[in-house]
């Protein structure tokens, strides 16, 4: 991963520690915590899964600015899965936090910037999203974002 990835509304790079509590805080405003499957998350639970993406060198959680002002404004994790035979594919994850920041396509600009990067730098030819069953805006904004809905995946807990 490079110091920074620029796209043309903002700025990527590795998220800091000092910058886990308010990522948290967004994540779990309770207008966006039941967008995930997980409820809730520490600064210490995002610090481990930082460290352990980070360590098995496939992916990394990424601090989103906006290139005008260099503001904080989300998170974009990725984690890439390499199958024999096939292009690599790299699994998403973003949070635009502050409501002012959103619906501006800063979201958009940023997986943009980030799947370039990708594919020109790692062979990713293939970027994926899990949205969670009613959660029609990120459906919205994948598509906008130029994604497909290709499977609808069913799971059972045992």
């Amino acid at each position: 991963m490079p110091r920074e990835i620029t796209g043309q509304k903002t700025v990527l790079r590795p998220i800091a520690e000092s910058e886990y509590a308010q990522a948290c805080a967004w994540r779990n405003d309770p207008g966006v915590a039941h967008l995930f499957y997980r409820r809730s998350v520490t600064p210490d639970q995002m610090g481990r899964d930082v460290e352990k993406l980070r360590r098995s060198a496939t992916g990394d959680t990424l601090a989103i600015t906006n290139r005008e002002t260099l503001d904080f404004i989300g998170t974009l994790t990725y984690a890439i899965a390499r199958k024999q035979g096939a292009p690599a594919e790299a699994t998403l994850g973003i949070l635009i936090g502050p409501e002012h920041a959103r619906g501006r396509g800063l979201g958009a600009d940023a997986i943009n910037a980030l799947g370039a990067w990708l594919a020109q730098e790692l062979g990713v030819g293939k970027l994926l999203v899990e949205v969670k069953p009613g959660n029609s805006k990120a459906m919205n904004f994948y598509e906008k974002a130029g994604f497909a809905q290709r499977a609808i995946v069913m799971e059972r807990d045992i």
